[in-house]
């Protein structure tokens, strides 16, 4: 269905070449979240609102356990911003 529509997808055997470029190269690693084991404040949140160039993105939603952070949801910024208000 896929093909036959012409989407574009990634296969799985497939090796995709870059180049030069490594992973760190390509990749943001400078990414706004939303701290869930932390009291966010509505200034906060909406001075994230503010940075963001995007209206369609969002923020994952993170949590720190054992010395990590592990990713327990997304908010999308519409969602976001109407929780602000």
């Amino acid at each position: 269905m896929i093909r036959m529509n012409q989407l574009p997808f990634l296969e799985y055997n497939h090796g995709y070449l870059w180049g030069a470029h490594t992973l760190q190269d390509v990749v943001n690693t400078r990414v706004d979240v939303i701290r869930a084991d932390l009291n966010e404040t509505v200034e906060t949140l909406q001075g994230k609102l503010r940075r963001v160039e995007e209206d369609d993105g969002g923020f994952p939603v993170v949590a720190k356990e054992g010395g990590m952070y592990k990713v327990i949801g997304y908010i999308g910024n519409n969602e976001l911003e109407k929780c602000s208000q």
